[in-house]
């Protein structure tokens, strides 16, 4: 939906631009990449490893299943010629069950870690969002395209559009992040 509105915004910009003949030399646009920006920022990166931190009991124990069925894996091939046909059944299930439960823990697992990331990567969006908006003013730009997306409409441009560093210092000079956090894995850094 963003990605439609800000190609949206560029036709409507492109539109501008033709009708308005010799104004085009006036018109500034410029690039940045959303994506790069929220996992570069300080806060990004501190708030995405509190993430990590907090899923690695989740990980290791996904981990030591995945250990428990290669075990008896290796068990049932070993034993598999000595082994009554009972035996082996009783091994296969008890296989099978635990590779199920791996597969539903990695799932779980896996929702939860991504649905964190969304609701990390919106808020981060907003803050970022202000400081683009800041920045195209004062430095009258009349379009900042995202191109997190290779299927952006931007084939292909300068470097010197690229203001994506540009935003990345603002961001940080204006949320500094501290090494200590608060319980609930945000920043204790003030927020404005």
């Amino acid at each position: 939906m963003i990605r439609r509105s800000v190609f949206m915004a560029f036709l409507a910009v492109a539109a501008t631009l033709t009708a308005q003949g010799q104004n085009t030399a006036s018109t500034r646009i410029a690039l940045v990449s959303l994506q790069e920006t929220i996992t570069r920022t300080q806060e990004g990166q501190q708030r995405t490893q509190q993430l990590r931190t907090k899923y690695k009991p989740e990980e290791d124990n996904i981990k030591a299943k995945q250990a428990e069925i290669a075990r008896l894996q290796n068990q049932l091939a070993e034993g598999s010629n000595i082994m009554s046909d009972a035996a082996k059944r009783k091994l296969q299930r008890s296989i099978e069950t635990k590779r199920r439960e791996a597969q539903r823990a990695v799932e779980d697992a896996e929702a939860a870690f991504q649905k964190e990331v969304q609701a990390l990567q919106q808020e981060l969006y907003g803050k970022v969002r202000v400081i683009i908006r800041d920045y195209m003013i004062e430095k009258d730009y009349s379009l900042i395209l995202d191109i997190s997306n290779p299927q952006t409409p931007v084939v292909d441009a300068k470097t010197e559009l690229l203001i994506t560093n540009d935003i990345i210092e603002r961001y940080d000079q204006k949320h500094p992040v501290t090494a200590a956090t608060s319980s609930s894995g945000a920043p204790a850094a003030a927020q404005d």
